[in-house]
């Protein structure tokens, strides 16, 4: 097994068939995919139990309290289970503020998605 293939991720996307893509996406990278959620509660439990070294996650799934997508509390949550964690951001647009906001978070990367 090489140094890549046991690094592991975690993905999180409202859509399955987004997870799908990503998974399959991820697989062929040689990146072990050890937990799926479609929403922010079930990711930060994946992220809690797995201490994944990547966390990919769309932008509007990471929903903060005030009901507004909010990735600060995700990204922190993966840090602190694994503090070499990578976050990246996944978005349906190219929002300014987006970005800023995910990068002022602690993202690695901010990605656009496209079909």
């Amino acid at each position: 097994m090489s140094q890549i293939a046991s690094r592991t991720a975690v993905i999180v996307d409202e859509h399955p068939l987004w997870l799908d893509a990503l998974q399959s996406l991820l697989e062929r990278l040689e990146l072990q995919v050890v937990g799926r959620a479609t929403d922010k509660r079930a990711a930060e439990l994946l992220v809690d139990e797995h201490r994944p070294d990547i966390l990919v996650a769309d932008y509007s799934t990471l929903e903060g309290e005030d009901g507004m997508p909010a990735p600060d509390n995700a990204l922190v949550r993966a840090r602190q289970a694994n503090p070499d964690v990578k976050c990246i951001i996944l978005s349906e647009g190219d929002d300014p503020k987006e970005r800023e906001r995910a990068f002022a978070s602690g993202a690695a990367a901010f990605c656009v998605r496209r079909a």
